[in-house]
């Protein structure tokens, strides 16, 4: 699995996607797009605090080490990485409290956009750009 390193360059490189909406004045025109590359942004970023902490608590009682998502499956008991991240999330408050929410609804946000057909224009990139920003500057928190 990718180093943490890898994580960030693959963050940064979604932002670029982002960005080049923006600079097109088509965020809201392509708000399904912005709203998931923002999720997998986010993922990315979550993927490299899992690589730099690599233990974990995973279900209130029993603590696991490994460097990424796919690393917590058995423990969990799940195969979906991101049922094991969001869980990975939730049990580890003191390292994740500032960005459960925000990565929480892009999450949703993200399947709403992929599977539900929204509506385009719409405005969800605004609140992905939000949520995005707070998991980034948490990222740095996390990581400093």
């Amino acid at each position: 699995m990718p180093e943490a390193s890898k994580h960030l360059k693959q963050s940064y490189h979604n932002e670029e996607i982002l960005s080049l909406f923006s600079e097109n004045k088509k965020e809201a025109y392509f708000s399904d797009w912005y709203v998931t590359i923002a999720f997998y942004t986010s993922l990315h970023f979550v993927e490299a605090i899992i690589f730099n902490k690599g233990k974990f608590n995973v279900n209130k009682t029993m603590w696991v080490q490994g460097h990424h998502s796919s690393d917590f499956k058995a423990a969990i008991g799940k195969t979906s990485e991101h049922v094991v991240r969001t869980t990975l999330i939730y049990f580890n408050p003191d390292i994740f409290d500032e960005i459960s929410k925000p990565y929480g609804t892009l999450y949703e946000m993200s399947r709403v956009a992929r599977y539900d057909c929204h509506d385009t224009p719409c405005n969800d990139y605004v609140d992905a750009e939000v949520c995005l920003s707070e998991i980034k500057r948490s990222y740095k928190k996390i990581t400093k």
